[in-house]
């Protein structure tokens, strides 16, 4: 079979199911452990709080729909802070294992020391070599996100520094596009 061809109506309708099924499993694991950290940590719970009723009262004030639309979300600066650090500390999938399609190099930004002693600047690849991208170790590396890259740390969104950016979405590599 031709690997470009489109699915039919049939095809795309039969995977429906596991679309559904992954988005609504992963979206509520997400939901479970920021309201775990928000519950462990009042605060940020406050903030996150005063920041809806503030919206609301202005969409009040405004006469607007109370409704909230995507707008409305963007808008809410700490919400979305914690909802980054949430998908940072807890990715649903940790790990990562491709196969290269060609000979390249890896470059690193911090070298490291191989079995044999040497101090390695870069990691040479084979085409079909399997390699292993570690999320987890990503999101929780503290030349990245600083020494206390293993705790909730919601605010160091706030102020983020130019550097590395990896992923799809804030600096993370929790939505992989490797």
């Amino acid at each position: 079979t031709d690997p470009h061809k489109c699915l039919d109506d049939n095809e795309v309708l039969s995977q429906m199911a596991t679309i559904i099924l992954a988005g609504h499993e992963t979206t509520a694991s997400t939901m479970t452990w920021m309201l775990y950290e928000l519950a462990r940590h009042p605060e940020d719970q406050r903030r996150v709080r005063e920041e809806i009723q503030d919206l609301r009262k202005r969409k009040r004030e405004a006469r607007q729909d109370e409704e909230f639309n995507s707008n409305d979300y963007d808008s809410m600066k700490f919400f979305n802070v914690v909802i980054k650090e949430t998908l940072r500390l807890y990715p649903i999938v940790i790990t990562l294992f491709r196969y290269t399609d060609r000979d390249d190099v890896i470059p690193l930004e911090e070298p490291v020391v191989s079995a044999s002693g040497e101090k390695l600047k870069e990691i040479p690849v084979g085409k079909g070599q399997r390699v292993h991208i570690n999320i987890m170790g990503y999101n929780k590396s503290k030349s990245i996100w600083g020494p206390d890259a293993h705790m909730w740390n919601p605010e160091r969104f706030l102020n983020v520094k130019k550097g590395s950016t990896l992923g799809v979405y804030a600096n993370l590599l929790t939505f992989s596009e490797l």
